[in-house]
Order: C-alpha cells, then sequence, then structure tokens
C-alpha cells in the first residue's frame, strides 16, 4: 500500500512538472528571443538559447512608441476595474443579504452575459461607440471592458459575501449599527481577500484584451499595449524581436505581481468556497 503510494504521487509529481514546463516553455521562448538579432531568430534549426545578447529589439520596441501603449493600458485598466468594483461591491452584497423576488433569476443572467463570446458583440459596440463619438477613446474601452469586468467580479463578491458569517453582522445590528455601516466597518474588512483577488482579475482582464483595443483604437490615444505589439506583423515583414521585446517588457510585471500576490489571490478564490 505504501509503495502504491509512493508510486501515485511520483507519477503526479512528474505530470506537474510537464504540465509547468508546457506552461511556461512559450513564455521562455519569447523572452529569449527578445535578446536574439534577426539572424539568429530566423536561423533553420533555431536555437533556444541567443548565442550572444542582443538589446537593440528592446531599443527599437522603446522607439515603436511601446511605453505610451503601456501607459494607455495603465490607465484603462486602473479605471474600468475601479469602476468595476464599486458596482460589483454592493451588487454582490446586495444578491448575498437580500432575497427579492427573480434575485437568483438575475444573477443567473448576469452569469450568462459573462458566458457571451466577446466577439459577438464587436459590432454592437463598435457602431454604439461611433454613434456616441467615443471610438479611438479611453472612454470606450472602458465602458467594453465593464461589460465581462462586472459579472465576474459580482459573481464572485456574491460567493464571498454569502459565506461570511451573518452572525458578527447581525451583532453589529445589536451595537446600533446601520445596515450601511456594518457593510463598511465589518464586511468590506471580512471580505477584502475577495475584494482584491476580483480587483486583480479585473485588472488583468484590462491588461490582457486585444479583440475590443484593436477594434475601438486607431491610433495612438488609446491603443494598449497588445494593440501595438501585433503591430510588428506588417503587410511585407514581421519584426518577430520588437515583438518579442515588447511581449516581455508587458508580460514581466504581471509575472512578478502575481509570484508576488500569489498567496492572496489563492486566499480570495477560495473564501467563499466553505460556508463560513
Amino acid at each position: 500500500m505504501k509503495i502504491q503510494s509512493q508510486r501515485d504521487h511520483i507519477l503526479k509529481l512528474i505530470f506537474l512538472t510537464l504540465l509547468v514546463l508546457l506552461t511556461l516553455f512559450p513564455i521562455v521562448w519569447i523572452i529569449m528571443t527578445a535578446f536574439k538579432g534577426p539572424d539568429e531568430i530566423n536561423l533553420i534549426p533555431p536555437t533556444f538559447f541567443p548565442h550572444r545578447l542582443i538589446f537593440d529589439n528592446f531599443i527599437d520596441a522603446i522607439k515603436s512608441d511601446f511605453l505610451k501603449a503601456i501607459l494607455n493600458s495603465i490607465i484603462v485598466g486602473l479605471t474600468s476595474t475601479s469602476i468595476a468594483m464599486l458596482i460589483s461591491i454592493p451588487a454582490g452584497y446586495a444578491f448575498a443579504r437580500y432575497k427579492f423576488a427573480g434575485s437568483r433569476t438575475i444573477l443567473m443572467l448576469i452569469l450568462v452575459i459573462r458566458m457571451v463570446p466577446g466577439i459577438s458583440l464587436i459590432i454592437p459596440f463598435f457602431k454604439m461607440m461611433a454613434v456616441l463619438g467615443l471610438k479611438d477613446t479611453y472612454t470606450a474601452l472602458v465602458l467594453t471592458y465593464l461589460s465581462f469586468q462586472v459579472p465576474f467580479a459580482t459573481w464572485l463578491l456574491e460567493s464571498a459575501f454569502r459565506n461570511l458569517p451573518a452572525q458578527v453582522e447581525e451583532a453589529a445590528f445589536i451595537d446600533g449599527c446601520s445596515r450601511f455601516k456594518a457593510f463598511l466597518i465589518i464586511m468590506l474588512p471580512l471580505a477584502a481577500p475577495a475584494l482584491a483577488t476580483a480587483a486583480i482579475f479585473c485588472f488583468l482582464m484590462s491588461w490582457n484584451e486585444f479583440l475590443y483595443a484593436v477594434t475601438l483604437s486607431s491610433t495612438l490615444l488609446s491603443k494598449t499595449g497588445p494593440v501595438v505589439i501585433s503591430e510588428g506583423v506588417t503587410s511585407y515583414q514581421i519584426f518577430w524581436g520588437r515583438m518579442a521585446a515588447s511581449a516581455t517588457m508587458y508580460i514581466l510585471p504581471v509575472i512578478l505581481f502575481n509570484l508576488f500576490f500569489q498567496r492572496y489571490i489563492v486566499r480570495g478564490l477560495t473564501v467563499g468556497a466553505v460556508k463560513g
């Protein structure tokens, strides 16, 4: 029995190791490519590690206004995430604590909205923003990003609030707290891990989004990082080195951020997993 258990443990370890390597390979390949010259990038057979570290690709990426695109991504991401949280926090709390006619149906409809493929909404959003004169603006991107950030955050926070102990909140009522005051000083601190997780995921959704950004942005006024990276593909040539360098600069902050806050993200996702 002990030998069987050790064998299962080894098999799981091998499987997880292969899965991690498979997941990390494209990311490491992009980073390695960013330090290669054009001749080495096009070598057949290809090389994994660069023969000589070259930083020209990073210089070209910076010269292509990539830093402005990163700034656009930060502005759009922070703005849309802030608005999404302002909407989702009270919405999630209301669905968790108030039972009214059709509440579960509305919650299911919110989930259904989240399940709608983004590509099916491209034309309606494009027409709406064009009619409103918002095309190629931060506002257009923020409004479209809210369409998938709010449903996700509302569902996550509804689960978190629903599974927090109601007795603590009821004790606050007995001490004279109003519903709003108890919500601010009791429920929000208890749900802090879930709030942080929802905010992080909403920001990452915005940071990585490409489809809406490439459709609604036509100039550097609102182009985000993924759009500028994709412009390395032209009609005559593909600038692999510049694209790899841009992608490296774009993903490394996110990777480091997730590694640092990993335990808080996992804790936030499990707040509503068990009954409090």
